[in-house]
């Protein structure tokens, strides 16, 4: 009993970047995009509102898919599947860093937290609502609409990518001097 307990004390005081971000970034993400879709939807905003015009607007849509709304509605419930499993092996992988006495450098901690983020907001609102509110429209140069979560999951790929890369490289040239 003692050593579970010290487990769960060592696992919450490691890699708590990764937690920190990713439940804060989900709850702020989600709640943007809650209040985003109650003001469209009660129509206190036009469809679009030009913020720059021309360049950017906030324009508000629902994504029944995923990806850019690269996946249709027919899909829905594999996407949700999809969603839930990436969100289970990034805990899993933190928890298995934290099992091992591992932690993890502050970019990875920072870019799994980041994909986290945008999975738990994108997430919660696809199971509350059936789909996802988009509504960041880069019209020059023209971009798909999204949304912050979208933005926090490009950003955590990148982040992760990048932090992998100098890990696997700094362990490579800590062998061979």
């Amino acid at each position: 009993m003692l050593r579970a307990k010290t487990f769960m004390t060592e696992t919450r005081a490691r890699n708590r970047w990764v937690w920190i971000i990713g439940l804060a970034g989900g709850v702020l993400g989600f709640l943007m995009q809650v209040l985003i879709r109650k003001a469209f939807e009660e129509q206190l905003l036009s469809k679009t509102l030009p913020l720059i015009p021309g360049v950017f607007h906030l324009t508000y849509l629902k994504n029944p898919g995923a990806a850019f709304s690269f996946f249709d509605s027919n899909l829905t419930s594999w996407t949700l599947w999809l969603r839930l499993i990436s969100m289970g092996i990034i805990a899993v992988v933190t928890l298995l860093f934290s099992r091992f006495r591992k932690e993890m450098i502050l970019p990875l901690q920072v870019g799994l937290g980041l994909l986290l983020a945008g999975g738990i907001s994108n997430t919660v609102e696809q199971i509350l609502y059936g789909d996802i509110a988009i509504y960041l429209d880069w019209r020059s140069p023209p971009l798909p609409i999204f949304n912050l979560a979208d933005i926090a999951v490009r950003l955590g790929s990148i982040v992760t990518n990048i932090s992998i890369l100098y890990w696997l490289l700094s362990a490579l040239i800590r062998r061979f001097r």
